[in-house]
């Protein structure tokens, strides 16, 4: 049984391209990717799939920090855990979508917890997606590609 290759090597250039110039060797940041999750090996995952596609990625490890962050920064897109100290992801979101300078970047809801409830909850409150807390790299990148340019990074 064949398995797809991981999205490392897909995004690792082709070696038919032509040489580059200075101007193509960093290319420019596609999106700005908060993540507020309170586990660091979580971040670290993420951190690594998402950093091939040349998204600046901002961590926070609790509701607070990632709602500060969020209004420094503006991302494109908040990755945001549900079991969090100090302020969890339902205050955070609340927080996100009551600030009207924040309210309308996407916010994917990250949980260990997958029941209908949950999903429902979140959404109503303005969360755009949910993704099962995993380390399944494919998922976390079809979700994520949903709101920020990805795609055209992968060379298959």
């Amino acid at each position: 049984m064949n398995s797809l290759p991981s999205p490392v090597a897909l995004a690792r250039p082709s070696s038919r391209l032509s040489p580059r110039t200075h101007a193509q060797e960093v290319p420019p940041l596609l999106a700005r990717i908060l993540l507020i999750d309170d586990s660091a090996m979580y971040r670290k995952v993420m951190f690594k799939v998402f950093h091939i596609f040349h998204c600046q990625i901002i961590e926070a490890a609790n509701g607070q920090d990632g709602l500060d962050a969020a209004r420094k920064i503006r991302p494109t897109l908040v990755i945001l855990d549900i079991n969090m100290p100090v302020l969890d992801g339902e205050g955070c979101l609340r927080a996100l979508k009551a600030d009207p300078a924040l309210a309308d970047i996407p916010v994917i809801m990250l949980s260990a917890n997958e029941d209908q409830e949950t999903i429902s909850k979140f959404k109503a409150l303005g969360a755009c997606e949910f993704l099962k807390k995993s380390l399944n790299s494919w998922e976390m990148i079809d979700k994520v590609r949903r709101f920020v340019p990805l795609s055209h990074m992968i060379n298959i």
